[in-house]
């Protein structure tokens, strides 16, 4: 009998273990159908740290006039910044409900499942790519719109009928609590602003000033970009189901660069371009200012169908979430190769040799994959192997900064001996009579100069010499390359 006994706690014992086992693998979903509002942001965010403590993490970055807090919410330890906000209208709630669902859907895909989403690889993107998303910019105005007066105190409540035209039905507010609508306050285009309002209003005030310091919600959100740095932003709006991406200021050579990456994420959600040349409808808008400010794409997606001064119900949630749950993902993948062509020139240069590889249909795009995520040595070999395995003739620039790189990358680097800068001395003399019209690191000439100096026994008088400019980088390479005693 006691052995039977045994057995059934045994087997009691084994089914507790499994059952826990399972619950543990089993995706909680926190981020549920219903209206996004500052208490549901503020839960939420606490049941998704609790439950994916080693992957989000969150803060608060300022506050609102009234006191809400403005989180920050970060997902991923990359090197590239992503940066994705929602809410800056108080209407447009449904915009934090789709940042919150991006936000525990990847991490989801990490905790519970084995790191891949759709067709991206979560995992690997998070090591590359650090994003931050700021859900709700705008916490009074999405109380407002969503709970009316009932969520102010009393005595503001005068003030605010009074800007909402007399109205109590606050279901159509876009400012922050002041009357100052956050997407006009941005010094681009500002001036020309011709809509706004003469004084604070439930939606379009510009203020008296880009950045009035009635705005404070973006006053916190611009510095916190100019700490961060991103190489994309994305502010997502409502309504229209349409993607501006393009502002006048941005330099006319990136603008392809901008209209590909934008063009993937109209792909994705099936939402057409704002054309671009053509006069923006509102002006001073926060990717307006990013892309003028920084260079970089700066896209803003506008969710559903278009809604007249309401907002967006419910029931269009899931058709926007479908369209929109890889776009951050995407954004990513294109964020990482924006930071890696532009923090490692070392790459760049083997980079533009390997594109002509590729260009010239000698190598796949996966292959091009790889060279994101292997060191510079070992990238200059495959490179090396790729080029002699090809009988397809490769512009002659490219190959010439592929071999300065490749120099330079033996001679500074401390576990290769100098004398291997010697035994290829023949080689690299051959090339460096080439080497005219190339873009060099200042460090990279000096000691490739000055080894070449030192070998051959020349005057001593260079070996000082260190490049402080271009101009005086070109300066001593052309010395270098023409006079016939250092050759």
């Amino acid at each position: 009998m006691a052995k039977y006994k045994c057995l059934i706690f045994a087997g009691f014992l084994f089914l507790l273990l499994a059952t826990k086992s399972s619950a543990s693998t089993t995706p909680i979903e926190i981020v549920t159908i219903k209206n996004y509002d500052y208490v549901t942001l503020k839960q939420d965010l606490h049941d998704l740290k609790h439950t994916h403590s080693d992957i989000i993490d969150y803060w608060v970055l300022g506050q609102s006039f009234y006191n809400r807090d403005i989180f920050v919410v970060t997902l991923g330890s990359g090197d590239a910044v992503v940066y994705i906000d929602g809410s800056r209208h108080g209407r447009e709630w449904i915009s934090t409900y789709i940042t919150m669902k991006m936000i525990e859907e990847y991490a989801h895909a990490i905790t519970f499942g084995d790191g891949i989403y759709g067709e991206y690889n979560v995992q690997d993107i998070l090591n590359k790519v650090t994003f931050y998303f700021i859900p709700m910019i705008n916490p009074d105005g999405v109380d407002l719109t969503i709970h009316g007066l009932t969520a102010f105190p009393e005595e503001s409540h005068e003030a605010l009928i009074g800007m909402n035209d007399g109205s109590t039905d606050f279901q159509r507010w876009k400012a922050n609590a002041l009357g100052i609508d956050l997407n006009r306050i941005w010094d681009a285009g500002w001036d020309e602003i011709i809509n706004s309002p003469p004084g604070p209003s439930w939606h379009n005030f510009k203020g008296v000033e880009p950045f009035d310091q009635r705005a404070v919600e973006d006053l916190y959100i611009r510095d916190f970009v100019y700490e961060i740095d991103p190489e994309i932003a994305v502010s997502y709006h409502s309504t229209g189901r349409i993607l501006y991406w393009w502002w006048r200021e941005l330099d006319p050579s990136l603008e392809d660069m901008n209209f590909q990456i934008a063009s993937r994420v109209s792909q994705l959600t099936d939402y057409p371009l704002f054309p671009a040349n053509r006069p923006h409808t509102n002006g001073g808008g926060m990717t307006d200012w990013f892309t003028k400010e920084f260079q970089r794409p700066g896209l803003t997606p506008e969710l559903a169908p278009f809604h007249y001064h309401q907002p967006v119900e419910l029931q269009w949630f899931a058709e926007e979430w479908d369209r929109n749950k890889y776009v951050g993902l995407s954004v990513a993948e294109e964020a990482y190769k924006l930071w890696w062509e532009r923090n490692d020139m070392k790459n760049h240069w083997a980079y533009e040799a390997y594109m002509n590889l590729y260009n010239e249909n000698i190598i796949t795009e996966e292959y091009l994959d790889l060279t994101r995520t292997i060191k510079f040595p070992e990238f200059l070999e495959l490179l090396h192997a790729a080029s002699i395995s090809s009988n397809v003739e490769i512009e002659k620039q490219s190959f010439h900064r592929l071999d300065l790189a490749r120099i330079a990358n033996d001679i500074i680097n401390p576990n290769i001996p100098t004398i291997n800068y010697v035994t290829n001395y023949a080689h690299y003399t051959a090339m460096f009579r080439n080497l005219k019209t190339v873009y060099f690191p200042h460090k990279m000439v000096h000691t490739v100069a000055v080894n070449k100096l030192r070998f051959n026994n020349v005057n001593q008088d260079f070996l000082p010499y260190m490049p402080v400019s271009m101009a005086e980088v070109i300066d001593l390479l052309n010395k270098i390359i023409t006079d016939d005693d250092l050759l």
